[in-house]
């Protein structure tokens, strides 16, 4: 391709439906599955049906397999103005047209269809003819395919205002072709194709360092075309989420100066502040050309079919009685010996499911897991019943013989702002996509950018252990990050539980500016960026509380030449002994009580470490060091009510509880500033706050934050009392697994929850052609369209004095489809000048002419293209009378069988 030619397009194109095959199981949401997940998976190219019967190259039933998704996908109905664009990924035996035409044929469509040669500009050239059909309107909708040996894939188009005004699903737009590199800094993503980024030549691209994430398919996968590079950019950009590289496809070498960054693993798409849309590129890096697109919010209408196609299946049982579980329990193992999907057995089990007296959740990946957990429960439960204690598994599996919903409430927990930690939140968006779309959340969502490149570090290479060791000390060394990581997470944990799950709880508590997060998920507060402005301009967690520490210097008198040395630990004593300690050191403070147990020290470093060797107990540094929850903090009581005092937006149908007081606080404006000030300035008693809320009914507390701190801490508090303490988020294990496993506990403890969406996703509609019709019509589709392209052509030659192409390809000089089915010349099309998009077919020599006989040359031209027009019709005419007498030959067959079988 000559850089020169491409041109830039102003319509944007709206992808409205996409499809792509590679064999027997693969479709659009396995192939999206395998680009987040960073693996191509191991896909078996076998023919097909058709293809074994001899009826279809592989090649043509893939091709139509990936048409139909792409179609079915964007709602597309039979009949129409819908052009159809094949093209290939490399030379092939199968014929263009005759796919082409099957489609159309099969589908109905009246826009007609055109072919381009196998070249490394196909998709380009492919997508330029598409945009101006779109914008001469000579169709409404164009279907372009790539055919190729190993797999097929396909995109539906439509122009942007026509999809926008029929409120179509837009994966993404495509909005310009480049000759030259986008600048880095102007681009999120560069999809790369061809599987070449170890030994890409990327100097082409300047840029600020680490500003664009580069990616590419997966080396496993079979060869591809651009226009699967394509659709894999679109999905991410409707998903929001950047790629992992695949293994074995990250760059070998180390580009200096270069502005790309590789991703090792998905990551959520977060924009930064200065940043409206999401937007991509896809180079083709032996012509060199760009493929510029962007996301289009406009059009976002998602169905989750990510979490409902997991592997870890949930089975919930309910029965008024034991006898009666354990019935259905030998009912779910004669169920799931004849079925054909695991999921499918988990979503009617749900149907069936009414809340009764007791509930067993079974989670299982396999039919031979949930065998071995069918056989656990056989033996678990009466043993749990007997013994009135709760039984799980390994696997997650959970029943117990006392559920807490039916007399007992449920409490949020929002624990403290140092629970966040690099990765955090890195699956959730995936799982939970239209949580980008809340509008509380898309404001966290920006602040949470500012500190995305610590939660999700920027590399060229996967990160040595060391070095994501020392990304974790800066994420916990900076105040800011921390809160706002942990404000954010706790904001998509609620919307998760309330908008997915249906969860409702009765009221909700904090630990330490965990009161904070409270207030902006439960929506009391929804003015986050003026808070977070606030609080980064503030001086309270720059030099007052943090850094320099001056608030404590001025507490203890200190000169401004005497060295300040503070320290913070966690120690492992009652909280009596710890004060009885801390009576002779008055540098030192007890800042929090977690537990009976286990308290939490801070103050002058050589003080601290007295007071743990007086203790003779079990003590490490915290996490953080920050001087909070101590006499030192009080000076700070004014700027602390001003940074918490914000316009009430909501008074939430719950009760919030404050350490403050350790009681319910009334939802008004400066009670609340003052309550979190004051929580803040004195020692935390978490198990004083624990305790009062368990007095007043609550029985069920679920975490939700970052971690799983405060659900053990609430577990020690409450010991042996009745009680369920779940997270949400557990570090070292996935969201998906710990979401559900929690699910599996509220389900069996009685609560009203909805986990339908763990199985419930839109279903495909039927496609317009089995397989049987394909067999039944394929033959005679072919024939017909062979007659009518001969005719056509023929006709076409003939009206407009040119001669019928026997190619198939599109001719960049010609201003019409080179279809084999459209009669009708589109002359207000321009042509499409800027690609060759196949080559011209050879021409005769044009004879000489001499510059005084230039009438009789033009006589002579004349004469030869009459003559040309002559011989095409009498060798088209001699191919249609043989294709008549294959025809007759063939509806002579079908005869012959009928009339035998109605002997028969």
């Amino acid at each position: 391709m000559n850089k020169s030619n491409l041109t830039s397009k102003t319509d944007d194109l709206a992808i409205v439906g996409m499809g792509i095959h590679w064999g027997p199981g693969t479709n659009l949401d396995s192939f999206e599955r395998h680009i987040y997940e960073g693996n191509g998976g191991d896909h078996q190219i076998q023919p097909s049906e058709l293809a074994e019967k001899g009826q279809l190259d592989p090649a043509q039933q893939w091709m139509l397999t990936a048409a139909n998704e792409a179609l079915q996908d964007a709602d597309v109905n039979r009949g129409g103005a819908i052009a159809v664009i094949i093209t290939s990924t490399s030379q092939t035996q199968v014929s263009h047209s005759e796919t082409a035409d099957l489609i159309r044929s099969l589908w109905r469509f009246s826009g007609g269809f055109s072919t381009l040669e196998a070249q490394e500009t196909s998709t380009f050239a492919a997508l330029e003819l598409s945009q101006r059909l779109l914008a001469a309107r000579e169709v409404d909708t164009v279907l372009v395919g790539v055919l190729g040996r190993s797999g097929s894939s396909a995109i539906v188009l439509k122009r942007l205002e026509t999809a926008t005004a029929a409120g179509e699903r837009i994966y993404a737009l495509i909005n310009a072709i480049h000759p030259s590199p986008p600048p880095p800094e102007t681009i999120h993503y560069l999809e790369l194709c061809g599987g070449a980024l170890a030994t890409a030549d990327l100097s082409i691209y300047q840029g600020s360092a680490l500003s664009c994430a580069l990616g590419t398919l997966s080396p496993t996968l079979p060869p591809t075309s651009d226009l699967t590079h394509l659709i894999k950019v679109a999905l991410c950009l409707y998903y929001r989420y950047l790629p992992a590289v695949p293994q074995g496809a990250g760059p070998q070498q180390d580009w200096q100066h270069s502005p790309f960054y590789v991703p090792t693993e998905s990551r959520p798409w977060l924009l930064d502040a200065n940043a409206s849309l999401r937007n991509a590129a896809v180079y083709q890096s032996q012509s060199g050309g760009h493929i510029l697109l962007s996301e289009c919010p406009a059009g976002r209408s998602l169905n989750n079919r990510y979490l409902a196609q997991m592997p870890l299946c949930c089975f919930a049982l309910a029965a008024p009685d034991p006898s009666t579980l354990l019935e259905k329990l030998h009912a779910l193992q004669d169920q799931i010996v004849d079925s054909a999907s695991l999921k499918a057995v988990a979503h009617e089990t749900w149907r069936a499911f009414h809340q009764a007296t007791y509930v067993l959740v079974l989670l299982a990946k396999s039919k031979a897991e949930l065998d071995r957990e069918i056989q656990r429960a056989l033996t678990g439960i009466p043993q749990a019943i007997a013994t009135t204690e709760d039984w799980q598994t390994p696997a997650g599996s959970y029943f117990t013989p006392r559920p807490l919903a039916q007399t007992g409430r449920i409490a949020f927990v929002y624990p403290g702002a140092f629970g966040a930690y690099v990765g955090l939140a890195r699956t959730l968006f995936r799982l939970f996509p239209s949580l980008y779309d809340d509008p509380l959340l898309q404001e966290v969502s920006q602040r949470a950018a500012k500190v995305e490149k610590i939660l999700y570090p920027r590399s060229l290479k996967p990160l040595s252990r060391r070095q994501r060791e020392a990304i974790e000390q800066r994420l916990l060394s900076d105040p800011f990050a921390m809160l706002e990581s942990e404000l954010a997470y706790a904001s998509l944990a609620t919307a998760t539980l309330r908008d997915y799950f249906q969860l409702q709880p009765h009221c909700a508590f904090g630990y330490s500016l965990g009161e904070t997060s409270m207030m902006f998920a439960q929506g009391v507060w929804t003015s986050l960026n003026e808070g977070s402005a606030a609080f980064n301009a503030s001086t309270l967690f720059r030099n007052r509380l943090s850094g320099p520490k001056n608030a404590v210097r001025e507490h203890w008198g200190l000169a401004d030449a005497d060295e300040l040395s503070w320290s913070t630990y966690v120690v492992m004593a009652p909280a009596p002994q710890v004060k009885e300690c801390l009576e002779a050191e008055p540098r030192v403070y007890l800042t929090q009580i977690n537990t009976p147990q286990e308290g939490v020290i801070a103050g002058e470093t050589a003080a601290c470490e007295r007071v743990i060797k007086a203790l003779n107990c079990n003590a490490f540094r915290a996490p953080f060091n920050h001087a909070i929850h101590c006499a030192p903090v009080r000076s700070e009581y004014s700027e602390l009510v001003r940074l918490n005092r914000f316009p009430v937006e909501q008074t939430p149908h719950l009760t919030l509880y404050s350490a403050a007081g350790y009681q319910p606080i009334e939802t008004e404006s400066e009670v609340i500033g003052q309550s979190i000030a004051q929580n803040l300035c004195q020692s935390l008693d978490f198990p004083r706050l624990v305790n009062r809320v368990y007095e007043d009914g609550v029985r069920i507390f679920v975490e939700t934050g970052a971690g799983s701190t405060t659900t053990r801490w609430i577990d020690q508090i409450l010991a042996q009392r009745p009680h369920l303490a779940l997270s949400f988020n557990r570090r070292g294990l996935d969201e998906h697994t710990t979401i559900v496993r929690a699910l599996a506990k509220l389900l069996s403890h009685g609560v009203s929850v909805d986990v339908s969406p763990l199985f419930e996703t839109h279903a495909m509609t039927p496609p317009p052609a089995e397989p049987a019709e394909i067999r039944a019509r394929l033959s005679e589709k072919l024939q017909a369209a062979r007659l009518q392209t001969l005719h056509s052509q023929i006709f076409q030659g003939l009206r407009f004095g040119a001669v019928p192409p026997r190619s198939q390809g599109f001719q960049s000089r010609s201003s019409h489809f080179s279809s084999a089915i459209a009669v009708k010349s589109h002359a207000n099309v321009t042509p499409a000048r800027s690609i060759n998009l196949s080559p011209c077919p050879a021409q005769s020599p044009q004879p000489s002419l001499s510059r005084q006989s230039k009438s009789y040359g033009m006589l002579h031209q004349n004469n030869l293209q009459m003559a040309r027009v002559h011989r095409d019709f009498l060798r088209w005419r001699q191919d249609s009378l043989q294709q008549m007498q294959e025809m007759l030959q063939l509806q002579l067959q079908v005869s012959q069988t009928l009339l035998q079988r109605s002997k028969d």
